[in-house]
This record gives structure tokens, C-alpha cells and sequence, in this order.
């Protein structure tokens, strides 16, 4: 009889380990690679990726598959620099629209139509790469954060209409950005800033996903920065 129960047991195992097989994947793991290193121009036989080049749409088509057979992962995260004769003169660095110059969609035709053009076959989960440079935006300033949603707006509907799956949001403060700090020197409480921030958080995210409403986002020390606190004229502020 023992053995009779053994053999019942080893087969209900057997059929319970072949069924979940059948019917459970685990979900599948990509790996996105980004990372300043990652921004070339041209390439010369015997030169390895570095800071001293700078990628840019049409590169990324014209190098597409050695791009995939070089660098691991399901995707890449697209920065780029559009040049100053598409953009009316001046220059637009695509990591540097919070807050600043207006930009208009127009400047990146050439953009969408050199990625729509890509022939993409590994990398199949790109994103595009933005932060929050410059950052010298007040929270409570209406007309500098119009400018910063509208910017945003933008790049939302040049990564949609790129094929792009999201962007990414590196959110660290470069340089002289302090925009995550709290000021007490500008006449406002705690608490009125921490509702103007979540206003301010509401009208970015209406602007993103009004253009790309399924969008997937990566976002760089969101988590670190919350545990963060901020030390302030001998206070600490959580």
C-alpha cells in the first residue's frame, strides 16, 4: 500500500511540475543598457566606446547592427543632440528641456524618421533618455513650469511616434540644479511646498501621458532620493 501511495505521489508531482510548466513562465527579465559612456559618433577600426563620442539618430541607423552585436541587453536608452540648423540657430540637447529654452516638435522630424527607419531586431525595448537639467525652475514659478510640461509634452510624442517603449527620467541634481531641496529662504512652509510639488507632479504627468498614454518609465534614484533627508541650518527635514 506504501508503495502503491509513493508511486501516486511521484506521478501527482510529476504531472503538477509538467503542468506548470505548460501553463506559468516566469516573467522574462531585459536588461536596458544606458550609461554616459554610451554615446558615439563615428567609430574609427580599433576604437572602443567613450565620453568623446556623441551618438545621434542617424548613427544609431547606420550602425544599428553593430550596436546589437556589441552591446548586451533588449534595449538601449536614446540621448541626442539635435543640430543648431533644425533647430532655428541653436542647438537642443535633449537631456537639457527642464525648464528653460521652449521647444517644438518640429526640431526632431529628422529624429523619428532616422529611428523609424532603424532596423531594430534585438533591441526591441528602447527609451528615451531625459533628466532634469537644467533645473533652475521654482516650483511655485507658473510660466517656468508651463515651459517644462510643454518641453516634456514634446518629447513624449517624439518617443511615442519613434517607437519607442518609454522614457527614462534620471533625476539626479547635475551641477547647479538644487530643485530637490528645500528652501526656507524663499518665504514658503514645508508644507506649501510639498503641495505645490505634488500640483507641479500632477501637471507634468497630465502632459507626459496625454501623448503616450501606455508609455513605460524607468526612473534613475526616485527611490534613494525619497529615503534621503535634507539637512538644513542645523534642522533635519524628512
Amino acid at each position: 500500500m506504501k508503495k502503491i501511495m509513493s508511486m501516486f505521489a511521484a506521478a501527482a508531482v510529476t504531472f503538477t511540475a509538467a503542468a506548470a510548466d505548460k501553463f506559468y513562465q516566469p516573467p522574462r527579465v531585459k536588461l536596458i543598457h544606458d550609461g554616459w559612456g554610451f554615446q558615439y559618433e563615428s567609430l574609427k577600426d580599433g576604437q572602443t566606446p567613450s565620453r568623446k563620442f556623441v551618438m545621434n539618430t542617424r548613427f544609431i541607423k547606420d550602425n544599428v547592427e553593430m550596436l546589437e552585436r556589441t552591446i548586451p541587453g533588449s534595449g538601449i536608452i536614446i540621448r541626442f543632440t539635435t543640430p543648431a540648423e533644425l533647430c532655428e540657430g541653436s542647438p537642443v540637447n535633449i537631456n537639457a528641456i527642464f525648464g528653460g529654452r521652449k521647444i517644438k516638435y518640429e526640431y526632431f522630424k529628422n529624429d523619428i524618421e532616422n529611428l523609424k527607419n532603424t532596423r531594430f531586431t534585438k533591441f526591441t525595448d528602447n527609451f528615451f533618455g531625459l533628466t532634469v537639467s537644467p533645473g533652475n525652475v521654482d516650483w511655485f514659478d507658473d510660466d517656468a513650469w508651463a515651459t517644462v510640461c510643454h518641453n516634456h509634452k514634446v518629447a513624449a510624442k517624439v518617443a511615442k511616434e519613434s517607437g519607442m517603449v518609454g522614457m527614462k527620467f534620471d533625476i539626479e541634481e547635475y551641477h547647479k540644479n538644487t530643485m530637490w531641496q528645500f528652501k526656507p529662504e524663499k518665504g514658503r512652509t514645508l508644507a506649501e511646498t510639498h503641495a505645490k510639488i505634488r500640483q507641479r507632479g500632477q501637471e507634468f504627468g497630465r502632459a507626459l501621458f496625454s501623448e503616450f498614454p501606455d508609455m513605460e518609465m524607468l526612473c534613475y534614484r526616485f527611490g534613494s532620493n525619497l529615503a534621503q533627508t535634507v539637512i538644513k541650518k542645523g534642522e533635519v527635514i524628512k
